[in-house]
């Protein structure tokens, strides 16, 4: 690149030169960094800014976190839906169901909803359900407000089957006695 500097250059200007030389080799992995599943793990935070996640949580796993950029724009698209709300805690592992005053067998007040949680083989404390909480909160719809939490425990066990097979013939021996001997 040094042809292109003047002959009256100064050796600054020249260093300057050498040093952005080097640039050109530096890879830049943009295609990368904005995908959700190739993006290295220290910048998700902020491919998760980029792409206005509502929630994000530092002590979440990479998959927890990997998931929530990944849903983020349809999330946004669909906020203040159920289907955003179902979306949102899918995205963070949640396997959850959301009830709405209209479907419930009693109904509710009107605009409430409740959040059905089944737990399978984790425990669900008190901080996870803030952040469920606060998962719902920001995807909702600005007039529905949660009503009841209920939470079920699920017991999951392979079946266990045993089968006996049997086979064989019955045979039955009469004892008669001679009455002529």
């Amino acid at each position: 690149m040094s042809e292109l500097l003047p002959h009256n250059a100064s050796s600054g200007e020249h260093a300057l030169d050498d040093t952005t030389a080097r640039l050109g080799a530096v890879p830049v992995p943009l295609r990368d960094v904005w995908s959700a599943s190739d993006c290295p793990a220290q910048a998700l935070p902020w491919l998760a800014w980029a792409l206005s996640v509502d929630l994000w949580e530092t002590g979440w796993s990479v998959e927890q976190k990997r998931g929530a950029v990944r849903s983020a724009i349809e999330v946004q698209r669909r906020k203040g839906t159920i289907g955003a709300v179902k979306q949102a805690l899918e995205a963070i592992g949640v396997d959850a169901r959301v009830l709405e005053w209209h479907r419930q067998d009693d109904p509710g007040a009107a605009f409430t909803y409740q959040l059905l949680l089944e737990t399978r083989a984790t425990a669900i404390g008190l901080g996870t359900l803030d952040t469920l909480i606060a998962a719902v909160d920001r995807v909702k719809s600005l007039r529905s407000h949660l009503d009841q939490i209920r939470l079920t425990a699920v017991a999951v066990a392979p079946p266990q089957v045993a089968v006996v097979g049997t086979c064989g013939h019955a045979i039955t021996v009469k004892y008669i006695e001679d009455s002529d001997a």
